[in-house]
């Protein structure tokens, strides 16, 4: 596994003299090539779950705080791996602007945020989108658990089945979903609950058919956040995106819906744990970034390429549950917080071997290094790391009187009202 670490690209021929090296006599690339059938495809995937499995059994997360009151705190999101061209057929992309289909592969993956570590990944076309996808979960779901979407995933049905089995959900609210006012049946206008108001907090129905009771949950952003988000809303040239007037009056705020209780979840608990969805987001840049995820040989067959994605799979779920997992602890020993990527950065690759190999039996240096290298900057932004450590700990608790802010993956921004 660790050679796997350094195969950006690789062909059969480098595979074949991998293996010859490992058990001592010459091996072809013809044999390679002969082997990485369905059938080994079938292994992989098998090997990917099994890992999976054993990592969340084996994991034990903090409990306490805000989220004392559920089990499991899962994040779904989805990354898309580019594929080379001729994979179109069996891995289905977009089209490019001369209507020529590309080809990438989907991985839905599932995050449990407690022990940081992967419960499910799932690989589908780049064509199954997000909301074909919600309701995947639920083969996962136990009474207790708190589901944290995004809007790629708001479908309400799925929404009722979460809450029918015990579980909880907190999602952005679609633009365009059916608010109405579960006393009089009537349809509620946003933008007039909403005037003159900082927050808002209110049990609604939300669509016509549905009629699904949450609690609606907003809060006014900070004016230059507001001003970005319509000039990025602007800058689409999609004519079919072009939004209403009154979509861009609904950029000043931050609009949720759960059905946690008031007595669990206070307003703006409820909105700054949100905030927290953009782990598995750090999680994707370290997979792309650091484990090389979409490093594939263009010439790479079907199977081939798939079984090169599921040996990387394999690898990040390894760095997830043990490297990881070691330096979140080293770290938390001496008062600091793991940065994913910093630790990605360091301790992976050809380079983290070497590191690795060297400071063997070195305990005291590796620590030193770790927190140098690997550690959040101490610094006026807030870290995923601190603010799940906060939350964790203590109960109903915000930062001060501040909302949190997601501005850009691995960065909690701290903004006052």
């Amino acid at each position: 596994m660790e050679a796997a670490e350094d195969l950006r690209a690789a062909s059969l021929s480098v595979l074949a003299a991998l293996v010859s090296a490992h058990c001592g006599w010459a091996v072809s690339r013809q044999a390679v090539g002969e082997r990485l059938n369905d059938g080994f495809g079938k292994l992989m995937e098998w090997l990917v779950g099994l890992g999976l499995g054993d990592v969340y059994r084996t994991l034990g997360g903090a409990q306490g705080g805000v989220f004392a009151a559920f089990g499991r705190i899962l994040v779904e999101d989805s990354t898309v791996v580019s594929l080379p061209p001729h994979l179109a057929e069996r891995w289905p992309g977009a089209r490019n602007q001369s209507g020529k289909r590309q080809a990438a592969m989907k991985l839905q993956t599932l995050l449990e945020l407690r022990t940081d570590s992967l419960v499910r990944i799932r690989r589908s076309p780049f064509t199954r989108n997000d909301q074909a996808a919600a309701a995947d979960i639920l083969e996962e779901l136990r009474p207790g658990d708190l589901v944290l979407r995004d809007l790629g995933y708001f479908v309400l049905p799925v929404f009722g089945r979460i809450a029918a089995m015990g579980a909880y959900f907190l999602s952005r609210l679609h633009s365009g979903t059916v608010v109405l006012d579960p006393a009089t049946g009537e349809r509620l206008e946003l933008l007039k609950l909403l005037r003159g108001r900082e927050t808002l907090d209110l049990d609604v129905l939300l669509g016509c058919g549905e009629r699904l009771p949450v609690r609606l949950v907003a809060c006014r952003v900070p004016p230059d956040v507001a001003e970005e988000r319509r000039r990025e809303a602007g800058a689409n040239r999609d004519r079919r995106c072009k939004p209403s007037a009154s979509k861009l009056a609904l950029l000043d705020w931050e609009l949720f819906v759960t059905n946690v209780p008031r007595t669990v979840w206070s307003t703006r608990i409820a909105v700054q744990v949100y905030g927290l969805r953009w782990r598995i987001e750090i999680l994707f840049k370290a997979w792309k970034s650091h484990l090389h995820l979409a490093a594939l040989h263009a010439e790479a067959s079907d199977i081939q390429a798939e079984c090169l994605i599921l040996a990387r799979l394999l690898h990040a779920i390894r760095f997830q549950s043990s490297t990881w997992q070691v330096v979140r602890y080293t770290l938390a020993q001496h008062g600091r917080q793991a940065s994913l990527l910093k630790t990605a950065r360091l301790l992976t690759g050809p380079n983290g071997a070497r590191l690795r190999e060297a400071l063997q039996g070195r305990a005291d240096l590796l620590a030193d290094i770790l927190i140098r290298h690997c550690a959040h900057d101490r610094r006026r932004r807030i870290s995923y790391a601190q603010a799940i450590e906060h939350y964790m700990s203590v109960p109903g608790e915000p930062f001060d009187v501040a909302l949190l802010v997601c501005a850009q993956p691995g960065d909690l921004q701290v903004v006052t009202p």
